[in-house]
């Protein structure tokens, strides 16, 4: 069966991804990155982007499994909307903004999101690592909180019924179970659709 489009596998992840988080600074082996101006503390560079992501982008924070799923379980009493996604992901790139709009568009039904950050599955957890992934929440002005999940691949395909492609939306009610799930791209209408009438 052809998978939808817009969609990148994870349990296929090319070659060529692989090698080029290695050849990236920082990339497997968690060299650090040079400092972006001759004389300036890696601690002042660090400190600054902090306040920099803190300001212009969403929380970002690596997570085990048992605690994505203990972050969704304390989201009860509202429609949660979970968004699985890679940096490295164009099509997950590309719907980022809409993420960002749907939990504005949506607050009268009272509409949360979290995203679940599939990076590390090709990057070591690095500065240079989480400096991207905030760089490109920003850029989308997502303002939800973010995993960056750490662990094996299949604990998390399992604990999700993941048939191993991203971006993956899950759509759960106020009880979190779930209602709706898109395996691609999904739209601020499809969301619309999907949610409970309030």
């Amino acid at each position: 069966m052809p998978r939808p489009a817009g969609r990148i596998p994870i349990r296929a992840l090319p070659g060529a991804l692989v090698l080029l988080a290695l050849l990236q600074p920082g990339g497997a082996s968690g060299t650090p990155p040079p400092p972006y101006a001759p004389g300036v503390a890696t601690e002042s560079l660090d400190a600054e982007l902090a306040k920099a992501s803190a300001a212009a982008a969403a929380p970002l924070t690596a997570a085990s499994l048992d605690e994505i799923l203990r972050e969704i379980a304390n989201r009860k009493g509202a429609p949660l909307l979970v968004n699985f996604w890679a940096s490295w992901c164009d099509p997950c790139v590309e719907e980022l903004p809409d993420m960002a709009t749907a939990e504005t568009r949506f607050a009268s039904r009272r509409l949360r999101i979290i995203g679940i950050s599939c990076d590390l599955f090709v990057e070591n957890n690095s500065r240079a690592l989480r400096r991207k992934v905030a760089g490109v929440l920003a850029k989308a002005r997502v303002l939800y909180p973010n995993f960056l999940y750490e662990g094996r691949e299949d604990p998390l395909l399992e604990a999700f019924d993941m048939a191993g492609a991203i971006p993956l939306s899950i759509l759960y009610d106020e009880r979190g179970e779930e209602i709706r799930r898109w395996e691609g791209r999904v739209s601020l209408d499809e969301i619309d659709k999907a949610l409970p009438a309030h």
